[in-house]
């Protein structure tokens, strides 16, 4: 088969999978990242609170991501502050300080391991890499800034 039935037989085909009959549709204010690789941005000025759907996020861009099982997560800090990106555990945001103090230290490898944690982010630090491999909601946070706002969300498809 020469190059442009093998074009055809490609563009038949993404036509087909672009459509998922009854696939559930994002939640308000995510942004979808349906890629092999995200970097999650991680500043206190320069991404402000917004409320979503598992409480108040905010300090991490996106707050609220969608990505595909396997993507590969990194959290990139880019402020003068230290950061942390750790998993809690839930389907909403816990009242408190929910995040203990080994979360500065690095943990796990996927986020649907209760206890991931990037570790301790200087400023201008990434993180290891986390892959996302269960689908599922996973709720995360900073150590040091949680109780203001400083929270995010990955959702796994």
């Amino acid at each position: 088969m020469g190059f442009k039935g093998m074009s055809a037989i490609a563009a038949v085909a993404l036509s087909v999978a672009g459509c998922t009959p009854g696939a559930q549709s994002l939640p308000s204010g995510a942004n979808q990242h349906l890629t092999s690789a995200v970097t999650v941005a991680i500043s206190l000025i320069n991404y402000p609170d917004m409320s979503s759907a598992y409480g108040m996020v905010g300090g991490f861009s996106p707050a609220l991501v969608v990505v595909a099982s396997g993507t590969v997560i990194q959290f990139h800090n880019q402020d003068g502050f230290n950061h942390t990106a750790t998993g809690i555990p839930g389907s909403s945001f816990p009242g408190g300080a929910p995040i203990p103090f080994s979360a500065l230290t690095p943990s796990g490898t996927d986020v649907s391991q209760a206890g991931w944690s990037s570790g301790w982010l200087t400023a201008g630090s990434f993180s290891r890499t986390f892959t996302t491999l269960a689908v599922g909601q996973y709720l995360f946070g900073c150590y040091y800034h949680y109780t203001s706002g400083m929270r995010g969300v990955i959702i796994v498809q």
